[in-house]
C-alpha cells in the first residue's frame, strides 16, 4: 500500500481553505494563491472533490487583480482570474465551513470505506500555535480561533475508515508539524513550533504563494521522484524547497510522516497519470512578468480582526514611530518572513515608503505604534523575567535564534506552561490590531532559558507562580495539573 494515496479514478480529495482575507498585500492573498494552484493541477482527477472556501474569488480579483503564484524576482503564474473557474468549489458562509468539512469528510470516508478507496486532504490556511489546528476565518474578540485539529480528523477517520485504509494529508499551515502521525501520511510545512513563509513581495507589495505548496507541486512534476519510495519523494520536495529559498530549510525545514512508517514503500506517481501531466498543466497557465521589491525581503502574513486605538494624527506620530522601529531592529524579532512578523514588516515597509503607490494613513500609524509597542514592551520584560527566574548567565533577547535549539517535546512542554501564564505573557496587551499575530519569541526564550538551566516544568511552575505573586498579585494563577 502506498503511503501516500495515489489520485487515481479511485482517490477522494478534500480541501480546505480556512482563511477569509483576501487582500496579497496585508491579508492572506498568498494562501489563496496555494489553494487555487493545487486545484488547477489535481483538476479532474480523482473520484470525487470538493474544495471548500469562504472566499469569493470573482470579488478577489475585482479588489486585487488576478491571483498569481510564485517568486516576484521570476516570471509568476496566474492561477486564477475571472476566465478560468475553479472546479469543484464550494463557497460557504465562514461559520459553516467547519461543520461542512466535518460533514463531507464523514461522507468521504463511508464511500472510500466501501470500495478501498484512497484519501486525499489539503489543508491551507494559518494553524493555530499550541493546538496545531488549522484556524477557520478571523480571530474572535477574545483571542480564540475555530479551528479543526488533528483529533477532529482523526476521530472521523478511525469512526469511518479501516486501518489499513490509505490517507494523506497535506498542510501549509504554521505549526504544521504537529500532526504528524502514523496513523496517515502527512506532508507538513514546518515543524510543530515553527512558522511557515509566504514568497516575499512583489514591487506592489503583494505576497503571492507560498514555498511549500510551491515546492510540492514541483516535485509532481518531477516522473523520478514519483516513480521513487514515499522516502525519496519526500526529500525531493525538501530538496525543491531548499533550491527556491535554501535559508528556510535550513532554520525552518517541512517535516513528513508515512502511514505505518512504510518509507520505503513505492511513492508511484502521485495522480495515477504520468508526471508530465502536471508540468504540462503548470506550464499552460499564464505567466506575467518578474515583478520584484527591491526595498526588502519581507513576507506576508495574517489576517486577524481587533479593535484598533487611536493615536491621533500620522504627522505627530512619526517620530514616535521612527524610535519604535530603531529599538524593534535592535531585538532581532526572528527572521523577517515568518508569520507572526511579516505583517508587521509590511507597514515598517510601508511607514517608509517601500510599497510604491500605497499610501502610509492615520490608520496604519495606530496599527504599527500598537504592534511595535506591543513587541518592544514584552522583549524589555522576558529579559527581567530571565534574571527574576535565576535564569543567567543567558544570551541576549537579540542574539536570541530559535533556530539554535531542537524543536522537541520539551521544548513543546515548557511553552505550553508559559502560555498558561497570560499575566506575564499576554499576546496583545495593547490591543490586536487587525492582521497582527502573537509574537512568539518572548515565550521561546523563557523557555530556552529554563530547559538550558536544567529546570523541569514543575519547577519552572513554581517559579513562574512566585514572579506572578510578586508583580501581578490580584491575578489568578493556572491550576498546577497537566503540565508537560
Amino acid at each position: 500500500m502506498n503511503p501516500i494515496p495515489e489520485v487515481s479514478s479511485r482517490t477522494h480529495i478534500l480541501a480546505l481553505l480556512g482563511v477569509s482575507d483576501p487582500d496579497p498585500a496585508e491579508g492572506d492573498g498568498w494562501f489563496i494563491a496555494d489553494f487555487c494552484l493545487l486545484n488547477r493541477l489535481l483538476e479532474g482527477l480523482g473520484n470525487t472533490q470538493v474544495w471548500l472556501t469562504s472566499v469569493d474569488l470573482d470579488s478577489t480579483v475585482d479588489n486585487y487583480g488576478p491571483i498569481l503564484h510564485g517568486n516576484p524576482f521570476r516570471p509568476r503564474r496566474v492561477v486564477y482570474d475571472s476566465t478560468q473557474p475553479l472546479s469543484n468549489l464550494m463557497v460557504l458562509p465562514e461559520n459553516d465551513l467547519r461543520e461542512v468539512f466535518l460533514d463531507y469528510l464523514r461522507s468521504i470516508c463511508a464511500i472510500a470505506a466501501a470500495n478501498k478507496e484512497p484519501i486525499l486532504l489539503i489543508f491551507i490556511g494559518h494553524g493555530e500555535e499550541g493546538t496545531f489546528g488549522l484556524c477557520i476565518g478571523d480571530q474572535m474578540d477574545d483571542g480564540s480561533s475555530v479551528t479543526i485539529l488533528p483529533d477532529d480528523v482523526r476521530k472521523v477517520l478511525r469512526n469511518g475508515l479501516s486501518d489499513n485504509s490509505p490517507v494523506a494529508t497535506v498542510l501549509s499551515s504554521c505549526f504544521s508539524g504537529g500532526w504528524l502521525s502514523t496513523d496517515e501520511s502527512v506532508l507538513a510545512a514546518v515543524r510543530p513550533h515553527a512558522e511557515s513563509d509566504s514568497y516575499q513581495r512583489s514591487a506592489s507589495g503583494s505576497a503571492r504563494g507560498g514555498l511549500f505548496i510551491h515546492a510540492i507541486a514541483n516535485t509532481m512534476q518531477k516522473e523520478e521522484a514519483c516513480k521513487a519510495t514515499y522516502k525519496i519523494f519526500t526529500e525531493n520536495i525538501t530538496v525543491e524547497l531548499a533550491r527556491l529559498f535554501s535559508f528556510l530549510v535550513e532554520v525552518n525545514p517541512p517535516v513528513y510522516s508515512a502511514k505505518g512508517d512504510t518509507w520505503d514503500e513505492p511513492q508511484e506517481r502521485l495522480t495515477g497519470l504520468d508526471p508530465s501531466a502536471y508540468q504540462k498543466r503548470y506550464e499552460e497557465l499564464p505567466v506575467v512578468p518578474a515583478n520584484p521589491h527591491e526595498g526588502g525581503s519581507d513576507r506576508q502574513r495574517g489576517s486577524r480582526r481587533g479593535k484598533l486605538p487611536s493615536l491621533g494624527t500620522l504627522g505627530s506620530a512619526r517620530s514616535l514611530l521612527a524610535k519604535l522601529v530603531s529599538t524593534y531592529r535592535i531585538l532581532n524579532p526572528r527572521h523577517q518572513t515568518s508569520a507572526g512578523n511579516v505583517a508587521v514588516e509590511g507597514k515598517i515597509a510601508l511607514f517608509r515608503g517601500e510599497i510604491p503607490g500605497r499610501a502610509f494613513t492615520a490608520h496604519d500609524t495606530a496599527w504599527l505604534a500598537v504592534a511595535l509597542r506591543t513587541r518592544n514592551t514584552m522583549a524589555a520584560a522576558v529579559c527581567e523575567y530571565v534574571s527574576a527566574l535565576r535564569l543567567r548567565p543567558f544570551r541576549g533577547f537579540s542574539d536570541f535564534d530559535l533556530g539554535d535549539f531542537a524543536h522537541d517535546k520539551e521544548l513543546a512542554d515548557m511553552v505550553c506552561l508559559l502560555q498558561r501564564f497570560p499575566a506575564l505573557f499576554p499576546a496583545f496587551p495593547f490591543g490586536q490590531p487587525p492582521g497582527l499575530r502573537a509574537f512568539t519569541k518572548p515565550k521561546f526564550y523563557v523557555a530556552v532559558a529554563f530547559l538550558l538551566k536544567g529546570i523541569d516544568c514543575a519547577e519552572a511552575y513554581d517559579r513562574l507562580c512566585l514572579l506572578q505573586t510578586t508583580l501581578y498579585p490580584d491575578q489568578n494563577l493556572p491550576e498546577e495539573h497537566a503540565m508537560g
